[in-house]
Formats: C-alpha cells, sequence, structure tokens
C-alpha cells in the first residue's frame, strides 16, 4: 500500500537485498487497503506495468513523502515514462480491477490482513521486519530446501 509507512520502511532493505543476492526473486502484489488514494495508487501501478515502466513508478512511489494523492501518482507515473492517457484508461479497466481482487483473495488465504505482509518460502511475515530478519528467514528458508 503506497500510503502505508511501514511498507516505505521495508523498501530499501528489500532493495539491499536483491542487489546483494542474485537468487532473491521479488514479487510485488498491489494490496490497497488504507484509503482510496491507495487504491488509485495501486491500480496505477498495474498499468504501469501494461507499459513496462512499473519499476520507475514502484520506486518513485515508495520514496515519497506524505499522503498520496492523484497528482502525486500521475507525476511519479510520467516521470516514469508512462503515456498518462493511457494509464488513466487501464486503471478503471475490468483487468486491472480483476488483478487487485485476485490479491485480495490471495491475502485472505495467506491470513495478511495487513501491509506490509512478506512471504519468504513458506513463511508468511505480517508486518515489518528489518534486514537482519530478513537475512535469518531466507537462510532457514534455504536451509530447509537444500
Amino acid at each position: 500500500d503506497y500510503n502505508c509507512g511501514y511498507c516505505k520502511r521495508v523498501f530499501t532493505p528489500l532493495r539491499q537485498l536483491i542487489e546483494e543476492d542474485g537468487d532473491i526473486k521479488l514479487v510485488i502484489k498491489e494490496f490497497p487497503i488504507l484509503s482510496q488514494s491507495s487504491l488509485l495508487a495501486a491500480q496505477a501501478a498495474i498499468a504501469a506495468q501494461a507499459q513496462d515502466v512499473f519499476p520507475a513508478y514502484h520506486v518513485a512511489m515508495m520514496t515519497s513523502r506524505g499522503a498520496v494523492t492523484m497528482e502525486g501518482i500521475m507525476s511519479a507515473a510520467g516521470d516514469a515514462g508512462a503515456d498518462l492517457d493511457r494509464l488513466q484508461k487501464d486503471m478503471n479497466s475490468a483487468e486491472v480491477a480483476l488483478i487487485i481482487e485476485r490479491t485480495r483473495a490471495a491475502a485472505q488465504q495467506l491470513d495478511i490482513s495487513g501491509t506490509p505482509g512478506l512471504v519468504i518460502g513458506r513463511q508468511v511475515i505480517p508486518g515489518a521486519i528489518d534486514i537482519d530478519q530478513m537475512r535469518q528467514i531466507i537462510a532457514e528458508e534455504r536451509a530447509r530446501t537444500s
């Protein structure tokens, strides 16, 4: 959720881990729960994926300060290189709505009710954890599967 301060706190350590360890696969699922602007930002993120500008959009949104606004969403998307007319059209598509609904259903199955929610191997971690905790869980999961 782009309005989630804890999500933003986890963002930098996750990026650091990915840079350090080439065997980590990060899959981001949009799970907007905090506000209507969270939903708009998530819709824009999914629409940005269709234009191959999601990474830059995501970094801009996760490093932004303050509450998410439509102006901020469009600024981040525009700076990422998105076609804003297409983005706005895609944000309101049935396909984007379905992706968000599927993510909500998956979160419910995993008993994730808040953000952030991390899944590392078979472990579901509700809430923010620090980089050392992430490393420990990754090591545990690797040991379990080797």
